[in-house]
């Protein structure tokens, strides 16, 4: 079994997936073997949950018999879910990404489980394996625009499920870092930058501390706006200025509160006052 989490917008495709384990480790380590293949003799790359009857990359994906190189993308995901019938008797879910051959060169994504073919549109944030071992809120309900803020979304999503995902004792966690990152960026006219990148453990706080942070400013956004909206209304309202004739400045102050375990009980503070020095008497000579 495996874990992926991806985004699809307009700028591109962001994928990210755990590593496996390996027979070439110490028993109850993980190596960072990746859970993407190649489909062999394409650029096309799948991420595969499930139990499958296919060597680990880098191994390559067989080309299904019905479909060669000069196939469409769309039909070559159809023979590929065709062809999970005698890879698998269990559920699966599986990420297809390649770029089409024509100009403009756009990633594309299909995401395949035993009840179909599904492909998803602009701003989708899907999900695969061990997934739901994400916590609820844990993303806004749309992938964002720009790429940064995706790559930071899917790191985010993995490391929280790896986190919260309990091995069976005595066996090697399904779920592992560090994490392989594939992005694919799409450029207009020049086509589609595909780019890897390896995540460990470290690397992926910062990328989840931006990530939160970004979700909860998105979800703070739009009650901020009908506030600050009915207070630009009051004092238009007041000041019997059109609105088109204003001009309005809006400053904003953002509080932190850091979410920490409570502190122990201390022992109670002594109230009691110093006692009080009593100055001698001034002795008079004689």
């Amino acid at each position: 079994m495996s874990l992926f989490v991806a985004t699809h917008t307009p700028n591109g495709i962001v994928l990210v997936t755990d590593s496996a384990a390996s027979s070439g480790y110490p028993p109850g380590q993980i190596g960072p073997i990746e859970k993407v293949w190649r489909l062999d003799g394409t650029s096309i790359r799948i991420a595969a949950c499930g139990n499958l009857a296919l060597a680990v990359p880098p191994a390559r994906w067989p080309m299904p018999a019905e479909v060669d190189f000069t196939s469409s993308f769309e039909q070559i995901v159809d023979a590929i879910h065709d062809q999970m019938d005698g890879l698998t008797e269990a559920t699966y879910d599986l990420l297809v990404v390649g770029v089409q051959p024509e100009t403009p060169k756009r990633p594309l994504i299909a995401k395949l489980t035993r009840a179909g073919v599904e492909r998803p549109p602009n701003y989708s944030i899907l999900l695969g394996g061990f997934s739901e071992y994400l916590g609820a809120g844990w993303a806004p309900k749309t992938a964002p625009l720009e790429l940064a803020k995706c790559r930071d979304l899917v790191i985010a999503g993995a490391a929280m499920a790896i986190r919260n995902y309990r091995p069976e004792p005595e066996k090697p966690p399904a779920i592992a870092f560090p994490l392989h990152l594939y992005t694919w960026a799409w450029a207009g006219a020049e086509g589609t930058d595909f780019r890897r990148d390896f995540i460990d453990e470290g690397e992926s706080m910062p990328a989840s501390r931006r990530h939160f942070a970004f979700t909860q400013a998105s979800e703070s956004a739009p009650k901020l706006i009908q506030v600050v909206s009915a207070r630009i209304m009051e004092d238009l309202e007041r000041l019997q200025l059109q609105p088109e004739a204003s001009s309005v400045q809006i400053s904003m102050t953002v509080t932190t509160t850091p979410r920490m375990p409570p502190l122990k009980p201390s022992e109670p503070e002594d109230t009691t006052p110093p006692p009080t020095e009593t100055p001698p008497s001034p002795t008079l000579p004689a």
